[in-house]
């Protein structure tokens, strides 16, 4: 059936409207933020993006849309990502992303290491059980940050963590559950006694979380 005249018109509208929008969000610069009812929205790239992910977040500061700056930060290095929204209500975050350069996974790890996102099982190393079951270890390198993150142990087992040389804020670190500090400078090998299930941050001298133990 033919389209009136009038619908003709209509939808030519609406496409124009159409391509109009989305050339003004393409040609948002980057690094530009705006709050709308209750989202505070940055540009991190030009562009649209393909793909779209929520994150509820795990924030700190008692002020949503101050940290959400901090939020933003953390995602601006990383290639793909195109914007980030941060629902202030919710504390939950919309990402749009080029799926070429990029995909939600990877936007969740950064969340993650950025303290943002709450590690899960799936984020962590195992720790290896000895043989006769008494304790279980694992190697931890410094490369710009602790390698691996996330550290998964299994509860009522003692730790045993050996440190390779820390560097920057890394030279000496803070672990659970006593919060005793120790020198690892020039490397070290720490005991920690059996955990009960939970998550225990291992602190920096600087008092930042470095990794995390998930005990199950």
């Amino acid at each position: 059936m033919a389209l009136k005249k009038q619908h003709v018109v209509v939808l030519a509208v609406v496409a124009i409207f159409a391509v109009i929008l989305l050339a003004v969000i393409a040609s948002e610069p980057a690094g530009s933020q705006a709050t709308d009812d209750g989202v505070v929205t940055r540009v991190l790239q030009a562009g649209e993006g393909d793909g779209v992910a929520a994150f509820p977040l795990v924030l700190t500061e008692g002020d949503p849309e101050h940290e959400s700056s901090h939020v933003f930060e953390a995602l601006a290095g990383e290639a793909g990502v195109v914007r980030a929204s941060l629902e202030i209500a919710t504390e939950e975050l919309t990402v749009h992303f080029d799926s070429a350069q990029t995909s939600e996974a990877e936007v969740r790890s950064a969340l993650v290491a950025a303290g943002y996102v709450a590690p899960s099982v799936e984020d962590a190393v195992p720790a290896v059980l000895s043989e006769d079951g008494s304790v279980q270890r694992l190697g931890i390198a410094d490369d710009h940050g602790f390698d691996p993150p996330y550290i998964l142990a299994k509860a009522d087992v003692p730790i045993e963590l050996e440190f390779e040389p820390g560097t920057e804020c890394r030279t000496s670190v803070t672990l659970p559950p006593s919060g005793a500090t120790y020198d690892i400078s020039s490397g070290a090998v720490v005991t920690l006694p059996a955990l009960d299930p939970g998550t225990y941050p291992i602190l920096c001298s600087g008092n930042a979380q470095e990794a995390v133990i998930i005990v199950q």
